[in-house]
Order: C-alpha cells, then sequence, then structure tokens
C-alpha cells in the first residue's frame, strides 16, 4: 500500500513555479493532470531532497489513472507540440522537449520492468524498478507527497544495484561513478565488480563511457583518469 501520510506540497508549487513562464507545457500539464496523477521520479527529486533547489537538466514524469480507457496521452501531447518537438521512444514512453527542459513522459505501466514482469506493476512498487538505488526517489505532484517517504531516507550510504537487470546497464554503471564523485558516496563491492568488469575486459569500454557521458549528459563528466582513479587505484589499494 502507498505510505501516504504528510501532504507535501513545496515541490509541486517549485515545480509549477518554473513553468511560469513556459506556457505551453503548463497548459499540457492542467490537461494531462485532468486525465492522470502525475508523479515527479528520480534525479530532480533526489537533487530538490538533498539540496531544496529545483534547476533540472531534465524531468523523468510518470502518469497513473485507475481509470479505463485513459491511456490517450499521445492525442494530448502532440495537440500541444509539433512532431519534431516529441519523440517517442522503443519502452512506449515521450521525450518532449519545452521551451526550457526535456521531459521524459511514460505511463506507469510501461515503466521498463514492470513490462518484462520483473516487479508487480503499482505505484507503491516504483521505487523498486530502478537500477540504482541512488535513483529511487519519487514525488506524487497531484497529491503532494513523496512516495515510500523517500524524503525521509536522505542518500544511501553507498550507491548499489536495486534492480541489476536493466537494458542501459552500462550507461548506470558510467552513472554510478559520475554520482559517486558528485555526492563524495562509495560505491558497493557487487557495483564496482561490474565496474572493473566492465573496463576490464572489453577493449572499447573507454570509448563507450565517453560515448555515453556525452549522450546522456551531452558533456563529458568523467575522463578516463577520473575512471582509472576511482576504480584501477582503489583496486589496486585493496590487493596491496
Amino acid at each position: 500500500m502507498v505510505v501516504k501520510e504528510t501532504i507535501k506540497p513545496c515541490l509541486r508549487e517549485m515545480f509549477l513555479e518554473y513553468l511560469k513562464f513556459d506556457s505551453v507545457f503548463r497548459k499540457l500539464f492542467v490537461e494531462i493532470e485532468e486525465k492522470f496523477d502525475i508523479i515527479i521520479f528520480g534525479g530532480v527529486v533526489r537533487d530538490y531532497i538533498t539540496s531544496k533547489t529545483f534547476e533540472p537538466r531534465d524531468i523523468d514524469l510518470v502518469l497513473y489513472s485507475n481509470s479505463p480507457g485513459m491511456n490517450d496521452l499521445e492525442t494530448i501531447l502532440y495537440s500541444y507540440y509539433p512532431d519534431n518537438s516529441i519523440k517517442k521512444n522503443q519502452f512506449e514512453g515521450y521525450k518532449l522537449q519545452s521551451a526550457y527542459v526535456l521531459f521524459d513522459i511514460w505511463l506507469l505501466e510501461n515503466t521498463w520492468a514492470f513490462k518484462q514482469g520483473l516487479i508487480k506493476a503499482s505505484l507503491d512498487n516504483l521505487l523498486q524498478s530502478v537500477c540504482l538505488n541512488i535513483d529511487a526517489y519519487a514525488y506524487h505532484l497531484t497529491d503532494m507527497y513523496f512516495i515510500r517517504n523517500c524524503d525521509e531516507k536522505g542518500l544511501p550510504e553507498k550507491i548499489d544495484f536495486l534492480l541489476k537487470k536493466n537494458p542501459f546497464f552500462n550507461l548506470n554503471i558510467i552513472r554510478a561513478l559520475y554520482l559517486s564523485k558528485r555526492y563524495n558516496i562509495e560505491i558497493s563491492t557487487q557495483l564496482r565488480d561490474a565496474a572493473l568488469n566492465f573496463f576490464s575486459s572489453d577493449k572499447q569500454a573507454n570509448q563507450e563511457a565517453m560515448f555515453l557521458q556525452k549522450k546522456h549528459y551531452n558533456k563529458i563528466v568523467l575522463s578516463k583518469n577520473d575512471i582509472a582513479n576511482m576504480l584501477f587505484d582503489n583496486e589496486r589499494s585493496h590487493l596491496k
């Protein structure tokens, strides 16, 4: 059962304030919310919890409805944005470039882990559907509460796998290393082993790591030296 105790409106207020000068997306948001509950998911929520700021690079929105026949999301999106602003991905989600930020929008039931049958599809299980524990943050924008009271847990002591099976496994290894550096948090032994295996067994791993960073972050956030220092120097120190 979804934990829903204290109403916490601040993040919703910040989200709507952010949309104040984006009249098109704000109208879209209002129409979507007439048919779906809207959940803001992942890094934006984590960053708000840790710093109480709202400066998103991109925003993940998960839509949920108990009512049948409400899967007309595509019609709503295209009524506000031209084709070149929206891209549909292989997981039946949508990338939408608004005036200020990139949105990833998808229906709850289309969450990858749910579609694969790895976890039962439910709002309560959404936080268990991510690859890394440092991404397990979600805020119910419509009803204004943090799912599973995730705001009270802060950051994890170590970055670790939650659901190791993931279509973007290598990217998540890179993300784990970057977030470890950014938040000054260690990665777990099993995550370090996975990273070592990736970089030790694949001659093209460094090139792939650079490519994945550019594609995901639009820049290099970890140099080859950063990766070597985080993994191999640390590994050698363990072996001594």
